[in-house]
């Protein structure tokens, strides 16, 4: 399982004030690995029909690569429990387990695992996360944020894909830690995220404006909302950088940076990752006049609600034209190599 990340809010110069940053400026995703090469086989996806544009945004994900991803399989083979894995890699339909309060499963049941490189049917558990696993309903409905007429399938609206619950989906799968994998989504509920506006889909897939399918190479509907099923996620260094609110404030003759969690639930979320700061306080000519150093990882976490402080000791901070340069380097065992997705100089007033 890839954790989802749920990350909001830009980085600021000094005190922040004011809501977090929007999502409308988005860029497509640019990970720091080379895994993001589409999934093979997903002309055979009957959904790309008719929805082809999403089907390949999907394919470019570990989403789609749940199954079939080398790091995963590479971990899958120290795990003692490997079918405890199955459930989130290869889940059946989400919508066909919901329990009797109506509330989807907590951990998914894993459809048949055949092995990675097995000959494609139409869907299988090469598709890892599929379409399916989201938007099949019972009796062969596909549910989604609109429902719509159409020859193809029923289309019904449904209250998962509307802003109020649309995390839930995703916390079936990340409120689980197994293997190397950490829990996440249990820290996003607890925090209450929705109250603030924040959502794992209003962070993680950016907003579209499209038809929602095309029938005989013309939209089968007039353009409206929707979200890119490229997904957002740390390996994107850019994206990355929104999951930390930093202020910089004189204290005395002491510089302090301040760096918060805004991204609604703790980081990082698998085992081996980490965040690796350092913040050094430079004079006008590029002088050292002092550093300091802290690391994120799995055994240090930093809370949804939580920050962490760097003080830069010493009277550099009276220093004319003196400057904060912070450097923030993401290294996990999924990666080929460190990513750094911090790089900012900050002015001292």
């Amino acid at each position: 399982m890839r954790n989802l990340w749920i990350v909001v809010a830009a980085l600021a110069l000094w005190q922040a004030t004011g809501a977090p940053a929007g999502f409308e400026d988005l860029a497509a995703p640019q990970p720091a690995d080379e895994r993001g090469i589409a999934l093979d086989g997903t002309s055979r996806i009957t959904c790309s029909e008719c929805h082809a544009d999403i089907v390949a945004e999907w394919a470019t994900t570990l989403h789609a690569r749940a199954w079939v991803d080398e790091a995963f399989r590479e971990e899958l083979a120290d795990v003692r429990r490997q079918e405890s894995c199955h459930n989130c890699h290869i889940p059946e339909p989400l919508h066909l387990a919901v329990g009797a309060d109506g509330a989807l499963p907590q951990k998914p049941k894993p459809r048949d695992a055949t092995p990675h490189d097995a000959p494609l049917p139409d869907v299988d558990a090469h598709f890892g996360v599929s379409c399916e696993t989201c938007h099949r309903g019972p009796e062969g409905t596909i549910l989604g944020p609109y429902g719509a007429k159409s020859a193809a399938h029923v289309s019904v609206k449904h209250a998962s894909f509307l802003p109020e619950s649309n995390s839930a989906l995703c916390i079936a799968c990340h409120a689980t830690t197994v293997g190397p994998v950490i829990g996440i989504a249990k820290g996003f509920a607890d925090v209450e995220p929705a109250a603030n506006g924040l959502s794992c889909v209003g962070c993680h897939m950016a907003p579209v404006q499209r038809p929602a399918a095309e029938q005989a190479g013309k939209p089968a509907f007039p353009a409206r909302s929707g979200r890119s099923h490229a997904l957002q996620t740390p390996r994107d260094p850019t994206f990355l950088a929104r999951a930390f609110q930093i202020t910089v404030e004189r204290r005395a003759d002491d510089v302090v940076v301040r760096v918060a969690n805004a991204c609604g639930h703790r980081v990082p979320g698998r085992l081996g990752r980490t965040f690796a700061l350092e913040a050094t306080l430079l004079d006008g000519d590029d002088q050292v006049l002092a550093t300091a150093r802290h690391t994120i990882e799995s055994k240090r976490t930093l809370p949804a609600d939580g920050a962490i402080e760097m003080t830069l000791h010493g009277a550099g901070a009276l220093v004319r034209g003196a400057v904060v340069h912070l450097v923030g380097v993401h290294e996990s065992p999924a990666l080929p190599d460190e990513s750094r997705f911090l790089d900012r100089r900050f002015p001292l007033p």
